[in-house]
């Protein structure tokens, strides 16, 4: 009874992740190792081009 309740009370969902893709698509990337640390990216040509990057520390 009380899961009734908050379903009723409860918004819905306000993140619409539908999506669908649609023409070519080019990934390049690199990464860089310095001993411990790296350094990596990547660029993506597609109807919405997009740019990544990132650090680490890489520790065994």
């Amino acid at each position: 009874m009380i899961w009734m309740m908050m379903a009723l009370l409860m918004p819905p969902d306000p993140v619409n992740l539908d999506f669908s893709t649609s023409g070519p698509r080019i990934t390049g990337g690199l990464r860089l190792k310095f001993a411990v640390f790296t350094l990596h990216g990547d660029y993506t040509l597609a109807k919405y081009n997009s740019l990544s990057a990132g650090f680490g520390i890489y520790v065994r």
